[in-house]
């Protein structure tokens, strides 16, 4: 019989709470030396729009020091701030949302020197190769979704089940420059059946593919009946083709063009049943 072994587990925060994000972001540099991390003084409910949490990381070679390095209003339990290491500066620079005003922005900071870069929207989902994000309204899936969006900010398009012109964005992490390229009017336009197409849209889980040329996304609505349907879908933020996972024919993408169909019931997909259709 082979013998057990066990990876021991230390803790390297102490006193405040302390959490990083989601499990599809990374917490360590590329030198292993540094872990990113949040830090709030409470957990025991959802945050209000007016409480903080402390953006930092922890020197594993220096007695676990927690170093803060900026506070954020742009965070929730679920997906923190959306921290992590910048792909194309991966040990000194990082990237997080924040909150400027009444809109929610993206951070770019060096954590050695202090520079920072604001950005005129948040991020979801950073490209592998750190040029290009992919985002999404945190208003309103902090309305559609609590505990994964934001609470602090008035979402524009409240009492638009399908606006034309929110969904998901697609941002220069150099210049700021952003284009709308999937809108909430495109999906409802494009479900499995009319049952998507009775109430409020919103999307959550972007995630790029490992070759940065496509990614997922997730679709959900709201329905008189007062449950909710969701829909998985790819997509490419270059002009290319976006289909339901999977059976559904392709739906060409191309600024913010978008035709095709898809049957009434997706079976689920070769990789995971997560992206498929769910009814």
């Amino acid at each position: 019989m082979s013998e057990k072994h066990y990876v021991e587990a230390l803790p390297v925060t102490s006193g405040k709470h302390h959490w990083f994000g989601y499990y599809d972001k990374f917490p360590w540099d590329a030198t292993g030396r540094y872990l990113l991390g949040l830090e709030s003084t409470f957990v025991d409910r959802q945050p209000t729009g007016e409480e903080r949490a402390v953006v930092g990381m922890i020197d594993l070679q220096d007695n676990n020091r927690w170093i803060p390095l900026d506070e954020t209003l742009a965070w929730c339990w679920q997906q923190g701030t959306m921290l992590q290491w910048l792909p194309s500066a991966p040990d000194r620079k990082i990237i997080y949302n924040q909150r400027d005003g009444d809109r929610f922005v993206s951070i770019i900071r060096d954590v050695f020197t202090g520079e920072t870069k604001t950005l005129p929207r948040p991020i979801y989902c950073v490209r592998p190769d750190g040029k290009r994000a992919v985002t999404l309204n945190f208003a309103r899936l902090d309305r559609r979704r609590p505990g994964y969006g934001y609470p602090g900010v008035v979402d524009a398009w409240a009492h638009d089940p399908h606006p034309v012109d929110d969904g998901i964005f697609s941002m220069d992490l150099e210049t700021g420059e952003s284009q709308l390229i999937i809108s909430y009017d495109l999906i409802r336009h494009n479900q499995p059946n009319d049952t998507f197409n009775e109430g409020q849209h919103w999307v959550n889980h972007l995630a790029y593919a490992p070759d940065g040329k496509r990614f997922v996304f997730r679709t959900a609505g709201s329905m008189r009946s007062r449950t909710r349907r969701e829909n998985g879908w790819t997509a490419s933020t270059a002009p290319g083709t976006m289909a339901a996972r999977s059976g559904c024919s392709p739906m060409t993408v191309s600024s913010r063009t978008l035709t095709g169909t898809c049957p009434a019931r997706c079976s689920p997909g070769p990789t995971t049943a997560r992206w498929a259709c769910i009814t």
